[in-house]
C-alpha cells in the first residue's frame, strides 16, 4: 500500500479579489463578503463558493500509508508562524511528497474541488512538479482516473467512487463517516472558516482539517474492507497506534475520536 489521503481548507484570496474587482481599501471581512456576493450573482444565488482560482489554500492535512508505516499530519506544521504566508510552502510540500514517493491519491470530492484548487494555486505560486505533470505520468488524466477500483490508480475520488460516477451528487463526508460510526463533530462552513482565519485561528483550522482527513481515512478503510482489500481490524489498530505514539499537535484529541469507534 502506498496511498496519500488528503484534505484541504481554503479562504478567499483577498489580494486577488481586490485586484480583480477593484475593491481598493476595503477591510478583509468586507472584501471577502463582496467576493462571495459577486459569486452569488454569477450563479443566480445557487452558490457563493468561489471559483477555484480565487480560493487560497490555508491548510493541507494528510495521512500517508506506505508498507507497514502510517503518518498523520498537517503539511507545513511548525515551520511558519502565520498560515497566510505559507501557501507556497504548503503547495511545495504537497507536490514534493508526490514527486518523491509517487503515492495513489485519496480524496473526497477531490476531482471537482481539491485538485483543481491545488493546480491553480500551484500555477499562481509557481510551484514546479515535473513528474506530476509529465505527459506520460499517471497523474495527468484526472477526469479519467478519478473513479477507480484499483488502488494503484493515480487518484481515487472516494465520493465519486461510491456514488458510481464522476457526476455523482455531492454527499457530505461528515454524514457518511457518521453513518459508519465516526463520532459527530462540529462542522465549519466556509463563512465560519473565513471568520476564524481573520482572527488568526490557524490552529483551529488545522485541527478541523486533521479531523476531516481522519474521517476520510475511516471511510476509505471501510471501502477497502468492503472490496476485500484489507483486514480493517489491523488497519484500525495501526492507525490507533500511530496516533498514540505521535507527538504532533492535536494527536491526543484525534486519538480520542478514533478510540471512540468500536473496532470491527
Amino acid at each position: 500500500m502506498n496511498v496519500f489521503a488528503f484534505q484541504i481548507k481554503t479562504v478567499p484570496d483577498l489580494d486577488a479579489g481586490r485586484k480583480f474587482w477593484n475593491l481598493g481599501d476595503l477591510g478583509d471581512k468586507e472584501a471577502g463578503a463582496v467576493m462571495h456576493s459577486k459569486r452569488r450573482q454569477e450563479t443566480n444565488s445557487i452558490s457563493n463558493s468561489l471559483r477555484q482560482h480565487f480560493q487560497k489554500v490555508v491548510s493541507i492535512s494528510a495521512i500517508y500509508r506506505v508498507d507497514e508505516s502510517i503518518k498523520i499530519w498537517s503539511l507545513g506544521e511548525g515551520n511558519l508562524p502565520e498560515i497566510d504566508s505559507a501557501e507556497g510552502r504548503l503547495l511545495r510540500e504537497f507536490y514534493g511528497y508526490i514527486e518523491a514517493h509517487g503515492p495513489a491519491l485519496i480524496s473526497w470530492n477531490g476531482a471537482v474541488f481539491d485538485l483543481p484548487v491545488l493546480h491553480y494555486r500551484a500555477l499562481i505560486n509557481k510551484v514546479s512538479a515535473p513528474n506530476y505533470w509529465n505527459s506520460e505520468s499517471r497523474y495527468v488524466n484526472m477526469e479519467e482516473n478519478c473513479c477507480q477500483e484499483d488502488t494503484t490508480a493515480m487518484h481515487t475520488d472516494l465520493m465519486n467512487q461510491l456514488g458510481g460516477s464522476k457526476d455523482a451528487p455531492y454527499s457530505p463526508l461528515s454524514e457518511v463517516a457518521s453513518l459508519l460510526g465516526f463520532p459527530n463533530t462540529l462542522d465549519m462552513n466556509s463563512r465560519k472558516m473565513f471568520e476564524v482565519y481573520l482572527t488568526g485561528g490557524t490552529e483551529i483550522i488545522r485541527k478541523k482539517n486533521e479531523v476531516d482527513v481522519l474521517k476520510l481515512w475511516f471511510v476509505y478503510l471501510n471501502y477497502q474492507s468492503m472490496a476485500g482489500q484489507i483486514d480493517i481490524n489491523i488497519e484500525m489498530e495501526r492507525t490507533r497506534d500511530c496516533l498514540a505514539s505521535s507527538n504532533q499537535p492535536h494527536a491526543s484529541e484525534l486519538l480520542a475520536l478514533w478510540s471512540a469507534m468500536a473496532l470491527f
